[in-house]
């Protein structure tokens, strides 16, 4: 609630509260989630080096207890904090390793997710003479006008859960999605 509330400071001291209780009692589960839940809080403050640690961390945790739902979504998690750090390689990984992890658990959710995802990174890759990427590269042939081409120095992509008002839903909540431009 903190969190969705935009409670920035409250929310992270319950999830660090939640992951300290977790570790406790040495529910490994427990702690992966936790570890889940502080990683998109520091998506939502852009505290992206932290997010993917956590994200990391979570994932690992997972893969050792052979989970599959948290192995997918935290490899997707893993995706957008790598996306939001520009680490683009990685990013690509992780997306399609999400997708298989989804496919195999039959989720049309995750594979959109990822799809719309590694299109993401794909548009952040510089274009083909090292300026701004394919995005840019499309806006200039819709709009051909000097001003409408972006600055490369200036060109960037940022990665920032949640947007609001988005029509996306599933199951009656609404998804959030990981992208904005600057």
């Amino acid at each position: 609630m903190a969190q969705a509330e935009e409670r920035h400071e409250d929310a992270a001291r319950l999830l660090r509260e939640s992951l300290a209780l977790h570790r406790e009692l040495d529910d490994e589960e427990g702690i992966a989630w936790s570890l889940d839940h502080l990683g998109l809080q520091a998506l939502d403050v852009h505290e992206y080096d932290r997010a993917y640690r956590l994200s990391e961390e979570a994932l690992s945790l997972f893969q050792r207890q052979n989970h599959a739902w948290g192995t997918a979504i935290l490899s997707f998690h893993v995706g957008v904090a790598a996306l939001a750090r520009n680490d683009l390689a990685t990013a690509e990984q992780r997306f399609e390793q999400a997708m298989v992890a989804f496919r195999d658990l039959a989720n049309t959710w995750g594979l959109v997710s990822c799809l719309i995802h590694r299109g993401f990174a794909a548009l952040a890759r510089p274009g083909p003479r090292g300026g701004p990427g394919d995005a840019a590269h499309h806006r200039r042939r819709r709009d051909p006008r000097p001003e409408a081409t972006p600055d490369p120095a200036r060109e960037s992509w940022k990665f920032v859960p949640p947007i609001r008002g988005s029509k996306l839903q599933d199951h009656g909540r609404q998804l959030p999605l990981y992208w904005q431009t600057s």
